[in-house]
Parts: C-alpha cells; sequence; structure tokens
C-alpha cells in the first residue's frame, strides 16, 4: 500500500499558518509516498490584473519576496520531512499561470520570473495549468469550474475520477455505474489559506481549511479529507490523535 497527500490553495503569502503547521505535522506522520500541490500554491497578488491601477493594494509586494517567503516557509520544510524518494508533484493553478497573463504583456521577462526559474523545484514534476497528474484510475488537476455544483460538472466533463481544489470548499459527486463496475467520483479539496482573504474581508463565504491523505492499494484509492476546524485555534483529529 502507498500512502499520498494532496493539497492546494495555500495561496501564499495568504496562508493560514496554523493549519499550514498542522499539515506539516501530519505529514511527518503519514511519511507519504506522493505528496501532490494542486494548484495556486502561491497567490500573485502583485501581477493580477485585479490589482491594476490600485497601487496600495500591492504596496511592498514583489515576486522575488514571495518566492523567497514561500521557498523558507513552505517548500524548505516539506523538503526537510518528505522522505527522498517521495514523488513530488506541482501543479500549477490559475494564480500560477498569472505569469502567463504577465508575460503576453512584458515578455522581455520571459525565463526570469517562472515559479520553476526562482523555486527550488528540480525533483518536483511540474504540471502546466490545466492539465493534470494521473496516479492509477484518479486524476489530479487544479479546477475549472465556478458554478455551484463544481463536482458534478467535473465529473461531467473528465469523466474519470478526479480530485481538484479552486474553489476552497470539499464538495463530492459520484456517478452511478452499470452492475459490478465501480462508481467513479469528483471531489474538490477544502484550501489552506487565510478564510478572510483581503479582497473581500470581513464578508461571509464557506471556504474551509483542510487537505486530503489517501491510500493508494493496487487500483483502488481511499481517500481521507482532514478537515481543520476553528479560525482562531484551528484544530483536527486524525487517527486518533489531536493536532493543532
Amino acid at each position: 500500500m502507498k500512502t499520498g497527500i494532496a493539497v492546494g490553495d495555500i495561496h501564499y503569502p495568504y496562508e493560514n499558518k496554523k493549519a499550514i503547521k498542522i499539515l506539516f505535522d501530519i505529514a511527518k506522520d503519514v511519511d507519504p509516498d506522493y505528496f501532490i500541490g494542486i494548484g495556486d500554491f502561491l497567490d500573485m497578488n502583485m501581477i493580477s490584473v485585479y490589482s491594476n491601477n490600485k497601487p496600495r493594494r500591492i504596496e511592498n509586494q514583489t515576486l522575488h519576496k514571495d518566492y523567497e517567503g514561500f521557498q523558507k516557509n513552505i517548500l524548505d520544510p516539506l523538503e526537510n520531512i518528505l522522505k527522498p524518494d517521495c514523488k513530488k508533484v506541482f501543479i500549477y493553478g490559475n494564480h500560477e499561470d498569472r505569469i502567463n497573463n504577465y508575460l503576453d504583456y512584458y515578455p522581455t521577462v520571459r525565463g526570469v520570473i517562472e515559479p520553476e526559474n526562482n523555486l527550488e523545484l528540480s525533483d518536483w514534476k511540474i504540471i502546466p495549468y490545466r492539465q493534470h497528474y494521473k496516479l492509477g484510475n484518479t486524476i489530479f488537476t487544479h479546477g475549472i469550474y465556478h458554478n455551484q455544483f463544481h463536482a458534478k460538472k467535473h465529473l461531467d466533463t473528465y469523466g474519470c475520477n478526479i480530485i481538484y481544489g479552486h474553489l476552497h470548499t470539499h464538495q463530492v459527486y459520484t456517478r452511478q455505474t452499470p452492475v459490478d463496475n465501480d462508481p467513479i467520483t469528483s471531489m474538490s479539496l477544502p484550501c489552506m489559506c487565510n478564510l478572510n482573504p483581503h479582497y473581500a474581508k470581513d464578508l461571509p463565504n464557506k471556504w474551509e481549511n483542510g487537505f486530503l491523505v489517501f491510500y493508494k492499494d493496487g487500483k483502488y484509492q481511499y481517500n481521507n479529507v482532514i478537515s481543520i476546524k476553528g479560525k482562531s485555534q484551528p484544530k483536527t483529529y486524525f487517527n486518533g490523535v489531536l493536532y493543532g
């Protein structure tokens, strides 16, 4: 049996630091064979079109500063936790894809500002935005749809077991199949970012923190969504142990 962790939507530097600590602690105990990032690890707010002509929103922000912080606070701790033969996958989300949008306007900095040229990702498999990583009979991707029933929409589109992020909420949809065939399931994962985002501060939302621990036994994958509760003091239980 192989074990794995899938996590997305950290949106560094707007991560939930206490939730990230829980992720690190559980990763130490799981000792995964796979670690799959499903996108939006970085927020890249300073090059967002939503920040155009709004200098206060990006005051003192730089890509270099975010890359340095993400390497130090996220990637380096993970490298110290994960075993050398752990398969590490870095799937780009729409926020990492902001780099491509930016390069449409400023192509002269191509090769300089991309994540792979600023982070230590040499032993990570990089998957471009809107593409996927396949493991057994399940694909992992960032996610593309925003509608209310997004799990069903993703399953209708991809037609296979799919795990994605993007919506910052946990939603599951399973399709019935002919007798004696296994059903197929679409599942979105919670996020690992601050639940009170700067662009919608103090407005109600349905975001939640969490990530996935999975177990792969032959063709079957068993999924255990880790739900982190509590905004001021996040915590969760895993295998009967309290974390946080």
